[in-house]
């Protein structure tokens, strides 16, 4: 629990530039598994939770704006031409399939999470994985 704390502390004090804004997956359908359903759907629901609170309190408490993003497909996209597809993620490593673009994979969802935050109109929070892939796909479509 002090971890958490702390690591949110760092996000916000002691930056060489003011943080204005924290924009980040909604994760409430993220899963936790190895353990049996009903202990994976309650540590899930714990952790995922407690640190989207813990942030959520600390952005009101410095007032810092706070965006959630539909994660679906941001860790498949390519980060530089939209293309998305399963196989562009292999573990750590991203190499887009299209465009043969290469970065850590987590790198390349978090340039997606930023890049999609002004989306939330466009994509909305409880939107199910296939609409999610639709409307990516016309966004990348109409970007290039």
């Amino acid at each position: 629990v002090n971890f958490v704390g702390r690591a949110t502390n760092k996000m916000f004090v002691g930056q060489k530039v003011p943080v204005n804004r924290i924009i980040m997956e909604n994760l409430s359908g993220v899963q936790v598994g190895g353990m049996g359903k009903r202990t994976n759907r309650r540590l899930s629901y714990w952790v995922h939770g407690y640190i989207a609170r813990v942030i959520e309190e600390k952005c009101a408490f410095y007032n810092v704006e706070l965006s959630k993003v539909n994660p679906a497909y941001t860790s498949q996209m390519c980060s530089c031409c939209g293309h998305i597809e399963k196989g562009n993620r292999h573990g750590e490593k991203f190499k887009c399939l299209k465009c043969g673009f290469e970065a850590h994979a987590d790198v390349n969802a978090a340039k997606n999470i930023r890049g999609t935050a002004h989306l939330t109109e466009d994509i909305p929070l409880d939107a199910s994985p296939s609409e999610v892939r639709k409307i990516r796909e016309e966004i990348a479509k109409k970007t290039k």
